[in-house]
């Protein structure tokens, strides 16, 4: 009998067999292929979940591993490349045989891990020209709110002989033509890399500035080449990862739609369930960076899956800001229970009913966002 979560499963992979397609018409695009990426990469995060449900450890393996690649094309630190779309491809036929579904053709297991691993050590550096920003969170806040106001954010790029003074590098005229129109939000390289760069040789500099002026107005020929600077990854809140621990439906439900907001959340209704997921993204490399706990569920409470959250960490030598962000949900005033949430390191706690108001607060508080 063909369950409902193996049905959906089916539609996932098919879906994603179409998507392997687009993206090999749009191979050649880089610049507009973000859009097709990002749907192809909640796609994969899906099926990951769906095959968790069903207990499909080794394809959930193979997913884990094809979410980080897309991962890393979704915010600019891969090139999307023919290798990976092979590699992508051979992967879903390697879950179709896991299933059933079709003859398993690529039977070795660990060298398609190998592949994929290969990927996300190797095509790291091929970075296109608009992606190869690495932003900390204070640009992307300062580049979010020149987007809430209204302002103006363009890219330019020039070229720069690697052998300049630190007195000429701040007085480049193009950083003085920005700085008459509007405010330099990012620069790279910054003076203090081009030391690793050969001696007398030349290196793309680019700028993201923020002004009040259009596309149309700059007339300046340094500024002439500024084109605007649109990619959303960069401008908005989306980049946690987030599971939600919760056994209420509606709660979960609710969480999940209040949470969808700051990133791609995974949820479990129990804390077994929760200590599993949190220990097989650990394992492969892609952390949660939030996690939202019920504290009174059936089985495991939520005070005992805090403990093995940071037992688990600890023997990951995952430590400090490293961690993940645990915020505990809670009906109880007792201080007393409050007090053992913070010696088991919880990092926030909110009484329930969560609201999108007090979630947004304590992530504030914590500087999530």
């Amino acid at each position: 009998m063909i369950t409902a979560e193996r049905r959906r499963i089916e539609e996932q992979l098919i879906r994603l067999d179409r998507d392997i397609s687009l993206l090999e018409k749009k191979l050649s695009d880089q610049e507009n292929i973000l859009e097709s990426i990002g749907s192809t990469y909640r796609r994969i995060h899906n099926l990951k979940s769906s095959l968790f449900l069903m207990d499909l450890n080794e394809s959930l393996k193979h997913v884990y591993l094809l979410e980080q690649i897309f991962e890393k094309l979704r915010t600019g630190n891969m090139i999307l490349s023919a290798k990976a779309l092979d590699a992508f491809s051979d992967t879903l036929q390697w879950i179709k045989g896991d299933l059933g579904i079709s003859e398993q053709k690529n039977a070795d297991r660990e060298s398609l891990i190998d592949r994929l691993k290969d990927l996300l050590a190797s095509e790291e550096s091929q970075l296109n020209k608009t992606r190869s920003f690495n932003l900390t969170s204070d640009e992307k806040a300062l580049l979010r709110d020149a987007r809430n106001s209204n302002l103006n954010i363009f890219l330019v790029e020039q070229s720069l002989d690697t052998s300049i003074s630190r007195e000429s590098y701040r007085d480049l005229p193009l950083f003085n033509k920005i700085n008459e129109i509007g405010m330099i939000a990012v620069k790279t390289p910054e003076y203090i890399n081009l030391k690793a760069a050969t001696k007398d040789s030349n290196v793309p500099l680019k700028v993201i500035f923020i002004t009040d002026r259009k596309q149309k107005d700059m007339k300046d020929p340094l500024l002439k080449a500024a084109v605007p600077f649109e990619d959303d990854l960069y401008l908005t809140q989306r980049d946690y990862k987030i599971l939600i621990i919760e056994d209420n439906p509606v709660a979960r439900l609710l969480q999940k739609s209040i949470m969808s907001d700051f990133g791609v959340c995974d949820t479990v209704n129990d804390g077994e369930a929760g200590i599993n997921l949190f220990t097989l993204a650990l394992e492969e490399n892609s952390p949660y960076h939030i996690i939202l706990l019920d504290l009174v569920m059936p089985g495991i409470g939520g005070s005992e899956v805090l403990s093995r959250i940071r037992e688990i960490e600890e023997e990951h030598k995952v430590r400090g800001l490293d961690r993940s962000k645990v915020i505990v949900s809670t009906t109880t005033t007792e201080s007393s229970t409050l007090m053992d949430l913070f010696r088991a390191e919880a990092d926030a706690y909110i009484f329930k009913p969560m609201t999108k108001e007090k979630i947004t607060r304590e992530m504030s508080n914590l500087k999530l966002i």
